[in-house]
């Protein structure tokens, strides 16, 4: 996944990353479906398609050269999205 401040910024630090990480992999692969590409409020519905399809255990990898500033964005700002859907579903239950 790669979160970005637009789908197209994200999209294409990820395509960075994966051409610098896999460069032969990139040349004959799309990779447009590896993970979600978004700003935080994308990233947060793509977790919530499938946590309302029964999933509950995620493993992230970030698609960026900049593994902590990833890791730091999905804590300050798709985490809280997806803790207030979580807080708000225990509540009308």
């Amino acid at each position: 996944m790669n979160i970005g401040d637009s789908k197209d910024q994200a999209a294409s630090a990820f395509g960075q990353y994966i051409s610098s990480y896999y460069p032969e992999l990139s040349k004959s692969v799309d990779l447009s479906n590896w993970g979600p590409v978004g700003n935080p409020e994308t990233i947060a519905e793509w977790f919530k398609r499938f946590h309302d399809a029964g999933v509950d255990h995620f493993i992230c990898r970030f698609g960026d050269l900049d593994q902590f500033g990833q890791v730091e964005r999905f804590a300050t700002e798709v985490l809280p999205v997806l803790r207030g859907r979580e807080q708000a579903t225990a509540n009308t239950q």
